[in-house]
């Protein structure tokens, strides 16, 4: 770089550099310092809960002149993506107390997934994803509307600008929001991106759903990992940076994504599965629109995905898959109300999908176990029952529920090292006592082929592999059902595999409008540092 591009490069840089700084600056303006240390959930919360923001800071002057800006930025973004502006798009300026009465409305709207949030929770305390003591509603109460820094609304298609935020904060967030407006003029994204499973679907001892739900998470990495990569760009326009035009620098993108694994919200007594089902959108679905820009270019990565969306969240961890069209494995469990008679009631049941698996993975056991046993799932479901006689009126108990976990995977390698740090995983989080693993390491053997035994505070717990590389985990289940439960999983009417759009567990969590707004938040800041990056790595070219 000669003394006339440096210094071009340098005013480019420095004048990017403000927008950024804006965007951390936004920030720091609801939540301080807490992005650069470590927090409780708790902490962190109360934080954004209790904030008190500058009020009205926008003139009428500033107003207008952002509300010419989102024509500009519109434009932008239809550049980048290619999807056309089929209408010009609704604007709105309001206050703290309007923001308020709009996510209030919100929630309430979403009530309706609520239940089957709770239910999920249950059940991810029985896997052992979540503390027995942790309670979402009252960690995450209220803290909506501070984790916001303006939003388009799919439902009156307008774009909402706060009059608390400096205008030039607020452009990167719309270079964001603007791509979900023409994301939804073209493809309707409260269809596109809704849960889509029936409201009144009857609880059942069994999993065997074929194609009644959609992937909500997969479909939101799709529409938030579109609107990151034109995020960035916007940032990045001004140092000559361009993800959805350069090859270099998509490559130099996802070499840093995928080497960084980047986590930006670090909270130090926060699940994994909430941090991780928080940046997943944002960072794997970044990941897989640039690898399809990559690989098949802009109309397979902006348009196709909508037409054809990915299945599962195997899908977007493994953008071939998506490529390929290959379906998404499913295990399918057997009626179970046989071997839980009338001492149990059928309380939930669900798909445990590569990204429940890798986060099993990354919490129970080693760094690689994401290659070594997550990105060898192949299909997976569970039953959860209820005891007949457990109190009502009151929040659900891991202790209350029996678990039926059955999965496959690619190789007996996988199965087996899968069923060991599952079991050493309960034996750190309650008392259980475990026998040793046993195996058969014969070339050819009849029945189980590794089994692994306990007893917890919680009742009995089994890990058995079968032929076929079929895993059955059970908790709570007691030993006298054990045998017409494995009728039922190895039998006649077998867990079968079938190949369906699924409703994942873990990404149940995201239904929670409070988690959806951390996501928001976390999604900003994982950009900025992205940003950055590619800011420092073009400098030092």
């Amino acid at each position: 770089m000669n003394a006339s591009q440096h210094a071009n490069f340098t005013a480019r840089a420095r004048r990017m550099g403000r927008r950024i700084s804006a965007v951390a600056l936004l920030l720091w303006l609801a939540a301080g310092a807490i992005w650069a240390k470590q927090v409780s959930l708790g902490e962190y919360a109360r934080k954004l809960r209790h904030d008190k923001k500058v009020e009205v800071l926008i003139s009428q002057e500033d107003a207008t002149e952002l509300f010419k800006s989102v024509d500009e930025i519109t434009r932008f973004s239809s550049e980048r993506t290619g999807l056309p502006r089929r209408a010009a798009v609704k604007r709105k300026l309001i206050g703290q107390t309007e923001a308020t009465e709009h996510f209030t409305m919100r929630s309430q709207r979403e009530a309706r997934e609520e239940s089957r949030v709770d239910e999920g929770v249950a059940v991810l305390k029985k896997f052992g994803m979540l503390h027995p003591a942790f309670d979402m509603e009252e960690t995450l109460s209220d803290v909506i509307v501070n984790s916001i820094s303006g939003f388009y609304d799919f439902k009156n298609k307008t774009m909402y600008l706060l009059n608390w935020i400096e205008p030039e904060m607020q452009e990167s967030v719309m270079a964001h929001e603007l791509t979900h407006a023409l994301q939804d003029q073209n493809f309707h994204l409260l269809k596109f991106a809704g849960q889509s499973e029936p409201e009144a679907d009857a609880k059942k001892m069994s999993m065997q759903r074929e194609d009644h739900s959609e992937s909500f998470i997969s479909r939101r990495a799709v529409v938030e990992g579109q609107a990151s990569l034109v995020g960035a760009d916007y940032d990045l326009q001004e140092v000559g940076v361009s993800l959805a035009d350069s090859a270099d620098a998509r490559r130099l993108a996802l070499s840093y994504l995928q080497a960084s694994h980047y986590q930006p919200v670090t909270i130090h007594n926060a699940p994994r599965i909430m941090t991780e089902a928080m940046i997943f959108p944002y960072r794997e679905g970044l990941i897989f629109e640039l690898e399809l820009l990559s690989k098949r270019g802009r109309e397979t990565a902006f348009q196709t995905v909508f037409k054809r969306p990915p299945l599962s969240t195997h899908q977007i961890l493994q953008p071939e898959a998506y490529l390929k069209n290959e379906p998404t494995p499913q295990v399918s469990i057997g009626d179970l109300s046989h071997v839980f008679g009338n001492d149990y009631e059928a309380y939930d049941s669900g798909t445990i999908g590569e990204f429940d698996v890798q986060i099993m993975a990354e919490d129970f056991g080693r760094e690689n176990d994401i290659y070594l046993v997550a990105r060898k799932w192949d299909g997976g479901s569970y039953v959860a029952v209820r005891r007949a006689n457990a109190p009502a009126g009151k929040k659900v108990q891991s202790s209350e529920l029996a678990l039926v976990y059955v999965s496959r995977w690619k190789t007996r390698r996988a199965a087996e090292r899968f069923g060991n740090i599952y079991m050493e995983a309960m034996a750190k989080r309650m008392t259980v006592s475990l026998s040793k693993a046993k195996a058969c390491r014969q070339s050819k053997c009849s029945g189980v082929l590794w089994e692994r035994h306990g007893t917890s505070s919680e009742g009995p717990v089994h890990a058995e592999l079968w032929p076929g590389n079929l895993l059955l985990i059970t908790q709570s289940v007691e030993d006298a059902r054990m045998p017409a439960l494995r009728k039922v999983v190895l039998g006649p009417g077998k867990a079968s595999a079938k190949h369906s759009a699924q409703l994942e567990l873990a990404p149940r969590l995201f239904a929670a409008p409070e988690i959806q707004a951390l996501s928001e938040r976390a999604g900003e800041e994982f950009r900025r540092a992205l940003c950055e990056h590619l800011a420092r790595e073009s400098n030092s070219e």
